[in-house]
């Protein structure tokens, strides 16, 4: 499974810090990256905001908290398909305060 994740929102700069490794000369080389993946791709999500919270449209908070959500949903599915439960939790996260709580639930 991958995901990648696209906004118009995006600096040219982040872009290409992100994909610097594939040699990527231009932006309009970038978007016909993300159009052959998704072409690619079993399923496409498109989570739109219109507006950001802030007065200036600025801030990436909105759109950022819809993506999480999303990223939150499909981790939460993918738990039930593959029967996940605690123990299996507690081995990707033995240690803090996550680890500490699954160990005294867990034993």
């Amino acid at each position: 499974m991958c995901f990648f994740v696209q906004t118009n929102h995006t600096r040219k700069e982040l872009l290409f810090l992100m994909f610097k490794e594939i040699n990527l000369r231009n932006h309009s080389s970038l978007h016909k990256l993300f159009y052959s993946l998704a072409k690619a791709a079993n399923m496409i999500v498109k989570v739109k905001v219109d507006q950001e919270i802030d007065e200036f449209n600025m801030l990436a908070t909105t759109s950022s908290l819809a993506v999480i959500s999303l990223f939150d949903v499909v981790a939460c599915i993918l738990m039930k398909k593959k029967n996940f439960n605690k123990k299996n939790f507690l081995a990707n996260h033995p240690s803090g305060d996550v680890g500490e709580r699954l160990n005294k639930e867990v034993s």
